[in-house]
């Protein structure tokens, strides 16, 4: 009788162990429907958002595997840029956005790239640019990071610095405001790139960008584990049978 109980036991923790791994599969196969849902739905998605989400496994004791966004390790959270897209509405204010309204250049408003914005493979502002803006606009917080006395004499040289009548100002970016009064709105950050000739960067607006539901979050994670799971049970239940 105690042999035929130890069987049982066995057998139970040999499917518990078989679930575990068919579900945490079925998670596996959710993230790889999910990436391909992003290709479709988003124009040229950054690898960092491909790689957006995480899987916990499953284990013997707890028979869930869980497929969420990524907390960012520093960066911005996956669920802030994505949660837009998946539920439709207005989007956060980004990072260097909020840095420039808390350094009084754009009256926290959203940013939208100008004629003269920088955009990496992905069509995004690029990162490169916005730190130069923020560090030519002196609103970086590391030491050593805002520009430097080098960098200013070279402007110099290369007539590179805006002359706002009586006073020069130590960068070829500026902020230009409505009416050209110095109490105006922000309109955009502009860059000068040689006399006379100046092309805006950073764009102002009020509005949000506005997003509709254009990734099918839910709807591809259900499609993918319904059809993953009870395949991936029969073949955890056969290896471990084997």
């Amino acid at each position: 009788m105690d042999g035929a109980i130890k069987a049982l036991e066995r057998f139970e923790r040999g499917m518990r162990f078989a679930g575990a791994v068919a579900l945490t599969r079925t998670g596996k196969a959710v993230i790889a429907a999910e990436q391909h849902e992003m290709r479709d739905s988003f124009d040229r998605p950054t690898p960092y958002t491909l790689n957006s989400l995480k899987l916990t496994p499953a284990t013997p004791d707890r028979l869930e595997a869980m497929v969420a966004p990524k907390d960012g390790n520093g960066g911005t959270p996956a669920w802030k840029y994505l949660a837009p897209a998946i539920l439709g509405g207005a989007r956060r204010m980004k990072r260097f956005e909020v840095r420039l309204g808390r350094g009084g250049v754009s009256d926290n408003a959203f940013v939208v790239p100008g004629r003269g914005a920088t955009l990496d493979a992905y069509g995004n502002l690029s990162r490169g640019q916005i730190t130069q803006v923020l560090s030519r606009l002196r609103l970086l917080d590391a030491f050593g990071a805002n520009v430097s006395a080098k960098t200013i004499r070279r402007l110099g040289k290369r007539k590179l610095l805006v002359n706002r009548g009586n006073h020069v100002q130590l960068s070829d970016y500026f902020v230009a405001r409505q009416h050209g009064n110095p109490n105006g709105r922000p309109i955009a950050v502009y860059r000068l790139l040689s006399k006379g000739k100046v092309v805006p960067v950073l764009v102002f607006t009020n509005r949000a960008p506005s997003y509709e539901v254009a990734f099918d979050y839910f709807y591809a994670a259900e499609l993918a584990a319904g059809q993953a799971f009870d395949q991936e049970l029969s073949r955890a239940i056969g290896q471990y049978l084997r």
